[in-house]
């Protein structure tokens, strides 16, 4: 499984490194995972992205806009993660495709669930 975790809380990332430990991309930014994103489309498209809210140059939000309107041929499995946890944020990520919306802290355990490991 190839995963992709956009977040720029240092701590946040670091809990996903210990949890995830094979064939996983960190970007720190959601420019940043946008880029890696569209580089790994045609060739090996990840199977599941983790997106933080809340993040510099490009939020969560947008990124999932602009995911989901690449994708053409496949629909990537796309977790948000945020300390949000109003029902408008969470209502406007459903909306525009994400399949599942986890609140912080990050909890190892459902992690793992997602990933299935």
């Amino acid at each position: 499984m190839r995963i992709l975790v956009v977040e720029d809380d240092f701590v946040s990332r670091e809990i996903m490194k210990e949890i995830i430990e094979k064939n996983v991309y960190f970007a720190k930014s959601g420019k940043e995972g946008y880029d890696i994103f569209i580089k790994n489309y045609n060739k090996n498209k990840f199977d599941l992205i983790f997106l933080d809210v809340m993040m510099p140059e490009m939020n969560g939000l947008t990124l999932l806009k602009k995911i989901r309107s690449y994708e053409t041929d496949f629909k990537t499995k796309i977790i948000m993660i945020s300390a949000l946890d109003d029902i408008k944020t969470i209502k406007e990520a459903k909306k525009i495709g994400c399949d599942d919306y986890i609140i912080k802290p990050i909890e190892p355990n459902e992690i793992r669930e997602i990933i299935g490991g």
